[in-house]
């Protein structure tokens, strides 16, 4: 699995390069069949733009606070 470090995504919405390298950087795992975690996913447009170019999973307040591993799995287990 790779994981995207938390700067590409904060600074998704500053620019088209920030853009062109995750789309590069997905691209290429996608063809070498390497899943992709994105870090720092805080808003629904970086989640909903991360999912429309194919990232697998994301982590990040978007998703959930941290959290302790029993609150983990009481959340988890309700699900």
């Amino acid at each position: 699995m790779l994981k995207i470090d938390r700067s590409f995504i904060q600074n998704l919405e500053q620019g088209k390069n920030n853009t062109v390298i995750l789309e590069a950087i997905i691209k290429l795992s996608k063809s070498l069949s390497i899943q992709i975690i994105a870090e720092g996913v805080e808003t629904k447009s970086q989640y909903n733009f991360l999912n429309e170019i194919g990232c697998d999973k994301g982590q990040g307040f978007y998703m959930s606070k941290p959290l302790v591993e029993s609150e983990f799995l009481r959340k988890v287990l309700k699900s």
